[in-house]
């Protein structure tokens, strides 16, 4: 009984760890490769790495999945794939745009040798003599692999670029091959005028007998002592493939595959099948992305374009600060243009004074001035007021007021200095030849140009002056004689007054009577000088 309790219990534990042995032999380990030659050619080259990681690590199956160009961003973005292995313009895309990180990089086996570093190599049939140097390209068909094929054609287009080659607008017409091989097959069979591949890519396909090296010559040549790579090569050197992790990949998972690549040796299956010696630490890539930023490819595709959102997110401050200054400067700018639209206005009507009062000043019957209320310099002068004074516009504008007007009061003038009142007040006018006239004189104040004037106006009134005195001799003289007839009549009273004064003495009767106000008359004179004295006959003894 106990036995066949075992027997059921390793039967249910054999059958519950089954579909995980499943699992775990159905889904190995995804290494993406970007498949330069096609995918024949990639199972073969990379199989064998696939079985020494397999062997490496425990536990543990990879496999190859051959990648077109158009298909290594997809499998990454979507985690179809593990690792990737391409080229170093995809590595520094994917780094961008998906956060791979390179485990190791690439040493290319060259002539017994291991190198980290590829180039690209522009070239042509032998027998086109025409063709000599990048910028006989110009006007010829080309075939580069892929346009993001970084050593089959973007190492290319860079050089051509300096040499002052656009490709997409000189070339009579650019192709594009999809492989390596198939590129130098077209070059070869004189499809195209040129083409360009990756280094080594000429040499073994020479060693695999598909094609002689002598049938082809290389155009923009480097000297491989030069550039320390023992290939046909035309282009400056940028770092070797690289592998690389995935995002969702475990960092233990990820170590163990570095360590068993960098202790990968030169000799073992998997080395010879990739032509390599083996693998190294990862190498600093910023070349490559120099090269794409230039070309403007991959993940910088819009370098150095500047999006509205971009200027939004960079520059919000700065942005902000300038909307206050353009806020403000229009607000300066509204109330400069309503100030100066004030002053037009102010100046216009300025003017428009000036004008009514130069038509004042020409047309008024009065002498008139205009004086700064300062400097008391007369700024204007009409022509009565030329012609009172006697003298030329010259002589007169520009010369102290007090020269002419008020002369009495020279240095002192009697409305800023003295505060009179001179409206309607009589003053002296001081002609040119030195002499005085009396004017009736008026004076306003206005303002001219924003200073303070005087409107100084007067008139002539000598005549009135000489009237006035002639009366005032007629009344002086009226006064005498009145004084002489009242003093004849005071005595004619005094001199009855004493008749009456004998008489009575005689004792006879008065002969004059006098009124009561002779009487008083008599004894104040003055105060009755004008009444009159009748006697007490009719007629009277005076007549």
């Amino acid at each position: 009984m106990a036995g066949v309790r075992i027997m059921v219990a390793f039967l249910l534990a054999l059958a519950m760890a089954s579909p995980l042995l499943a699992q775990d032999r159905q889904d190995p380990v995804k290494i993406g490769v970007l498949a330069t030659r096609g995918v024949k050619k990639c199972l073969a080259e990379w199989g064998p790495t696939a079985e020494y990681l397999s062997s490496q690590i425990p536990g543990r199956s990879f496999a190859i999945v051959p990648l077109g160009f158009e298909e290594v961003c997809p499998a990454v973005e979507r985690g179809k794939v593990d690792f990737a292995l391409a080229d170093s313009s995809f590595y520094v895309e994917l780094e961008t745009l998906y956060g791979v990180n390179r485990l190791a990089t690439l040493k290319n086996l060259c002539l017994g040798k291991g190198y980290t570093q590829f180039g690209g190599v522009i070239f042509q049939r032998a027998d086109r003599e025409e063709i000599k140097r990048l910028a006989d390209l110009t006007g010829k068909t080309f075939m580069a692999v892929k346009g993001t094929s970084f050593g089959g054609w973007q190492m290319a287009w860079r050089e051509l670029k300096e040499a002052g080659i656009d490709p997409h607008r000189d070339f009579s017409e650019l192709r594009f091959g999809g492989t390596h091989d198939a590129v130098v097959y077209a070059v070869r069979d004189g499809l195209v005028d040129a083409g360009t591949v990756r280094t080594d890519t000429l040499e073994r396909m020479a060693a695999e007998g598909k094609i002689r090296l002598e049938d082809f010559r290389v155009i923009n040549k480097r000297d491989p002592k030069t550039l320390g790579l023992p290939l046909l090569c035309s282009t400056r050197l940028y770092p070797e493939w690289s592998l690389a992790k995935v995002k969702h990949v475990p960092d233990d998972l990820a170590q163990q595959v570095a360590i068993a690549l960098l202790s990968m040796s030169r000799d073992s299956p998997a080395a010879k099948a990739a032509r390599c010696t083996g693998w190294t630490i990862p190498q600093a890539y910023q070349p490559v992305r120099e090269c794409l930023k230039e070309l403007r490819v991959g993940p910088y595709e819009d370098f150095g374009k500047i999006t509205f959102a971009d200027v939004i997110s960079r520059y919000s401050y700065w942005l902000l600060a300038a909307l206050a200054v353009l806020v403000l400067m229009t607000t300066v700018t509204a109330w400069v243009v309503r100030l100066n639209r004030r002053l037009a206005q102010t100046q216009s009507a300025a003017c428009e004074s000036e004008e009514r009062l130069q038509t004042i000043l020409d047309t008024v019957q009065a002498g008139i001035v205009v004086v700064d209320a300062e400097e008391h310099v007369i700024v204007e002068a009409n022509p009565v007021a030329l012609e009172m004074i006697g003298a030329p516009k010259e002589q007169v504008v520009g010369h102290v007021c007090h020269k002419y007007i008020c002369p009495a009061e020279r240095g002192r003038c009697p409305i800023t200095d003295l505060g009179e009142v001179v409206n309607n007040s009589e003053r002296v006018l001081l002609k040119a030849d030195g002499q005085a006239i009396p004017v009736l004189k008026t004076v306003t104040a206005v303002m001219l140009n924003g200073r303070k004037h005087l409107l100084d106006s007067f008139v002539d009134i000598t005549e009135r002056k000489q009237a006035e005195e002639e009366l005032r001799k007629n009344i002086a003289q009226l006064e005498r004689f009145n004084r002489l007839a009242v003093g004849r009549e005071q005595k004619m009273i005094e001199l009855k007054r004493e008749v009456n004064d004998l008489l009575r003495t005689l004792g006879r009767e008065e002969k004059y009577k006098c009124s009561a106000a002779k009487i008083a008359a008599a004894v104040a004179p003055e105060a009755a000088a004008n009444r009159t004295c009748e006697s007490s006959d009719e007629g009277g003894a005076d007549k």
